[in-house]
């Protein structure tokens, strides 16, 4: 893991400075090496060189189309002595035609062979000249053109550009911060934000619970003042409701006693109103 206390890892950014400082020196030694070899090989050559082999050239061709010649000329020639040998009576074998016959065939044979060797000899000359004339050519083309000067330049070039590229890939990574240090740094980002979260939730309850607490309370401190306004209501009920049949009780006596006394008076009244009503009957019972 990436030290906390440094910006950057130290080892990637050596190594990213090494790589485009041997990069750079082996991309300029690339360069150097190839225009020397450039210009020597352009100078190896001039157009002397190629109109010498082209000489060289002519004048193989000649003897190489004269070996030739004489090739031919000694086989018709060889052919011509064996037919005439062939010609000949078998029992002149031993004859001195027959032996000079044989003879200047053999020299024949001699001859061919020993051309037949020259003439391969300057084959392979004109070969050799044919590929270094074509080597001037080339030579001579690439003097001409700039692709040689700029093919000196590819390589070195490629190796600089490879080492750059390396390099900066190295640095990026010795600058980039640590993966477990980003995992670890969103992580405690997360667990911040998650107990923020919580706090804010469980402050937001608090606060709901405590509203609903003190609503809970209003309400009841308002059923209790309804209660004690209610019992207060019912004693004060009741209080009435026994005076009143306390009053009731009263009237009714009252009201018997009136009743009772008028009942006594309407008989003393009626009992008067028949002593007035029948004399007879007093004196009679006075008589008596």
């Amino acid at each position: 893991m990436q030290n906390t206390n440094n910006p950057y890892n130290k080892s990637y950014l050596v190594a990213g400075i090494t790589t485009v400082i041997i990069g750079i020196v082996l991309g300029i030694g690339a360069i150097m090496f190839n225009l020397n070899k450039y210009l020597t090989d352009v100078n190896k050559y001039t157009y002397n060189d190629k109109i010498a082999l082209e000489r060289k050239m002519t004048s193989n061709d000649t003897e190489y189309d004269n070996y030739v010649t004489k090739i031919e000329s000694l086989k018709i020639e060889k052919q011509t002595l064996q037919k005439e040998l062939s010609e000949l009576p078998k029992t002149s074998n031993n004859s001195t035609k027959y032996l000079e016959l044989e003879k200047k065939i053999d020299t024949i044979n001699s001859g061919l062979e020993e051309l037949e060797k020259l003439k391969y000899s300057s084959l392979t000359e004109k070969n050799n000249l044919r590929k270094n004339y074509n080597e001037v050519l080339d030579y001579l083309e690439r003097k001409d053109s700039p692709k040689g000067i700029i093919k000196c330049y590819l390589a070195g070039f490629a190796i600089i550009i490879v080492s750059i590229t390396t390099s900066a890939y190295l640095i990026h990574l010795a600058f980039q911060p640590d993966t477990d240090d980003l995992i670890l740094k969103k992580q405690l980002e997360i667990d911040n934000a998650n107990k923020k979260n919580t706090s804010e939730v469980l402050e937001e309850a608090t606060n709901k619970v405590l509203a609903e607490m003190s609503s809970t309370k209003e309400v009841f401190q308002e059923t209790k003042k309804t209660l004690s306004s209610v019992s207060n209501s019912s004693s004060k009920l009741k209080t009435n409701t026994s005076k009143n049949h306390n009053n009731y009780k009263n009237n009714k006596t009252t009201s018997k006693n009136n009743n009772y006394h008028r009942s006594n008076q309407n008989k003393k009244k009626l009992s008067n109103s028949k002593k007035v009503n029948n004399p007879k009957n007093t004196t009679g019972s006075k008589t008596a």
